[in-house]
């Protein structure tokens, strides 16, 4: 039986099947990492998915297999969509930053937010939260903890963006429209 060729461009089902299972990957993989819900899990999906479909006139069977361009063109997409990802959380992070003055219903809705998702953080984060309460400044807790000044910060910093996929950050709706 011959096997008719399929121009490098066209996308025959093997090759469909080929690009939903490696986006399918990345998208569980981006998900695990960023503790993504499902829709957004398959947002991401079919995001990847689309950036294959729109690269498939670049593929050149010379060059490489269809599996190692997918593979390449699905991990730069997910590359992308971890920076859109992680610029949006850092948004986030300034902007709760600008919250001043909270009212007090609100104070006692962040402290039992802030106890719930404290409960589910790592051990390692749980400590830093220790010693940052136990200290008088974020400098201080820095010196406090065995931690270099580098891998403190990175780790404080991903403790704020734990707290914020928590939902944990101060209503600042008001705030801005003032």
């Amino acid at each position: 039986m011959l096997r008719q060729h399929t121009p490098s461009h066209e996308l025959c089902p093997e090759r469909t099947l080929a690009a939903l299972s490696l986006a399918d990957a990345r998208a569980r993989r981006l998900a695990r990492s960023w503790s993504l819900q499902p829709a957004d899990r398959e947002d991401a999906r079919q995001a990847i998915l689309l950036d294959v479909v729109e690269r498939s006139h670049r593929f050149d069977p010379q060059r490489g297999s269809w599996a190692a361009f997918v593979h390449v063109v699905s991990r730069h997409a997910a590359l992308d969509l971890t920076r859109k990802m992680r610029k949006q959380r850092a948004d986030d992070v300034s902007a709760a930053d600008q919250c001043g003055g909270c009212d007090p219903a609100e104070g006692l809705h962040l402290r039992l937010d802030l106890h719930k998702a404290l409960k589910r953080l790592p051990k390692e984060a749980q400590r830093i939260v220790g010693v940052i309460a136990n200290a008088s400044s974020v400098t201080d807790a820095q010196q406090c903890s065995a931690l270099p000044p580098a891998s403190f910060y990175r780790a404080l910093r991903d403790l704020r963006l734990r707290l914020i996929a928590a939902g944990v950050r101060p209503s600042i709706h008001k705030r801005l429209a003032a």
